[in-house]
This record gives structure tokens, sequence and C-alpha cells, in this order.
């Protein structure tokens, strides 16, 4: 079977849809599926369609509905070939509330020939509305590159006593970056050797401005850019807690790896965060903190910086706490998210949408 891994990034960037791309495309090679990552970056659609009919894919699978749905679409069409959908989180989460995407968004849904969603919250947005393509669950699975290297904390300039705080996401609003700083500083102020260090690349420039404003004149907030896909199992590893604190998620791949890494999360309650994490004793796998329910767009509900603040603080205090939540994560997703079975599961998908292809 020959199959195109589509999204609409630069392959050079390090983002969650790039990361999913190259792990599945891994996976599926491991059982005998050849599979080839095109972008439409930087390319016209006639480009783009040559480059396919060169390879002669029998499906597209494309990433986010909004960005890459139409797109896909419309080369399916032309090749006659059925196409499959990854609903990525913004496209269901920040896009469809957009008067001037939402029609696109619910289109592309209904033209694909199956929906592939991290947890059964998607499948639940995607009925309500009104979407009668097939929605599949497909648990994510872990693939690092390279477990090898090893980001040295002192090289880095941190001391065997300090507290990493990791924010690895790119930065847009979105992520909510802005919001763990002040949290943090004030368990600095307690006296907490705490550091919040924020890997990722540049997506909005007004979301890292002001976030670059909020943290000026704190030395111990840092900025070491974006890192290799290579290096972010290292990065994991040297830090004492990963957070995530997005108004919403698909399904964080930081999650699953900071977890597969043996590592405490920190994360905000929102759908895709809770599909992997749970603080549900004995045997917690992160802590989330509150957010609202309400309004129905995730972008517009409070995040609960009291909560943050006493549940990093306990994380801050109690490093055997740490340890026994990052142990307690492994074991999850060693038994929850393996990546042959993620593979397995999308060939299925394939194999199901070919057989009963019909283009809309």
């Amino acid at each position: 079977m020959r199959v195109v891994l589509f999204t609409v990034e630069s392959p050079d960037t390090i983002c969650g849809k790039n990361t999913s791309l190259e792990r599945i495309r891994h996976g599926l090679s491991q059982i005998g599926v050849d599979a080839r990552s095109i972008s439409s970056f930087g390319k016209t659609e006639e480009e783009l369609r040559r480059e396919f009919q060169e390879y002669e894919p029998e499906i597209i699978h494309a990433f986010n509905a909004s960005r890459a749905g139409a797109t896909a679409s419309r080369l399916a069409e032309s090749l006659d070939i059925p196409f499959v959908l990854t609903i990525t989180g913004t496209d269901l989460n920040v896009d469809v509330f957009d008067d001037a995407k939402r029609q696109n968004v619910i289109a592309n849904l209904n033209k694909s020939a199956h929906l592939i969603c991290a947890n059964l919250d998607t499948t639940e947005k995607i009925a309500d509305l009104g979407v009668s393509t097939l929605a599949t669950v497909v648990p994510k699975g872990v693939h690092f590159p390279n477990t090898s290297l090893q980001t040295d904390r002192f090289k880095e300039g941190f001391e065997e006593g300090d507290i990493l705080f990791l924010l690895p996401a790119n930065f847009r609003k979105v992520k909510n970056p802005i919001f763990a700083v002040e949290p943090l500083a004030r368990l600095r102020n307690e006296g907490l050797p705490v550091h919040l260090l924020f890997l990722g690349h540049v997506i909005e420039d007004s979301c890292y401005a002001e976030l670059v404003d909020v943290c000026r004149g704190r030395d111990w907030i840092h900025f070491p850019g974006e890192r290799p896909r290579d290096e972010m199992y290292s990065w994991y590893r040297m830090s004492d807690v990963i957070l995530n604190t997005s108004f919403s998620e698909g399904g964080s791949n930081v999650i699953l790896e900071a977890m597969a890494a043996e590592r405490c999360v920190l994360a905000s309650d929102v759908e895709g965060n809770r599909a992997f994490v749970t603080g549900d004793e004995p045997n917690p796998t992160g802590l989330l903190y509150h957010v609202s329910s309400e309004p129905e767009e995730p972008m517009l509900r409070l995040h609960d910086v009291e909560d943050l603040f006493s549940k990093a603080e306990v994380l801050a205090r109690d490093a055997s706490l740490r340890k026994q939540i990052g142990a307690n994560a492994l074991a999850a997703v060693k038994k929850s998210h393996p990546p042959e079975a993620e593979a397995e599961a999308h060939l299925r998908v394939y194999e199901k949408s070919m057989s009963s292809y019909r283009f809309v």
C-alpha cells in the first residue's frame, strides 16, 4: 500500500503535526506500508498534484480538517482515491468557532472517507456538528528518534537543586504560555529554586512578543529556542516537571512524550489532556489544573491560576512525588500507547476507507 501523509506545514518546522506525521510514517514502515510525507509548503496545487501523481498513492492521509482538508479533498478527487483526515485540535477547538472557517471545516469533514481522532470527546464533537463521516479513535503512540543524547543541566547553567519546569510548545495564543509565568514567579518569591524553560518555534509574533515582555528581567525564565527532535527526549529527562497550559489540545504529543520519558506532567484540564493524564489515586499519571467548562469555545475559558500555583508548589516541594508520578506515567504509556498498535490501527482505517470508497 502507498499512502501520502499530507500537511501544510514546512517539513523543517518542529510542531505537533510534523511529529505525528513522522511517528506514523515510521510505524507504518515497520509493518510494510510505503508511506511518504508530502507538504504543500511553498508549492502550488499543480506542483503538488504532479508530486502525488508521480508517487501514485492509493490513499491520502491529511492532518487538520481546516488547513489541509480542502486541498487533500481536491487532490483526492483528481486522483480518484479516498482521503482520510486526522483531527489535530485547532480545527475543532478553534477554527470551527470562526465564522469564516466553520463551513469549510464541516465540508472537509463530510468529504473525508474516514476521520481519525485521539479521543472519544472529539468524536462527540464531530457528531454534534452533524457530520456523518465515520470517526475512529486511534490512540497515539510514542516514538523518539533518539534516546541516547543527554542534555547536561550544569552545562545549560543550572544547579543540582534547581527545579526545572519545561513548557515545550510553539509560540501561539492557543498554547497560552504566558499563563505559567505568574504562578511560578510566586514559587520563586517563596524561595523555591524554580526555573521555567520555554522550548518552541515562533508561529505568532504577537504571542511571542507579549511573553518576552512579561518575562523581561526574570533571569529564572529561559528561552533555549527550537530544539531538534533528536534532542527532545534529553530535554524531558533533564527537567523535573513538564507543563502544558493550552486552551485546547487534540491530544498533545508533548504530554505522551513526557510521560514516556518518565516525567511528571502538570497540564490544563482540557479534553485532549484529560485523555492522557489522570490525577486519580492511587496511581496518578500526572496532575491537571482546573479550567472552566464554559463557554463552548475553549479560547474563552478561564484557567484557574490558584490551582496551577498550588499544584506546582506541591510538585516543586516533593521530589519523591514527582518520581512516583513519572513512573506511573511511563507504565501507563507502555500499556495504552504502543506505537505498533497505532500503526496497525491506521492501516485498518486505510483498508476500510479504500474498500468502501466513493468520492462525494
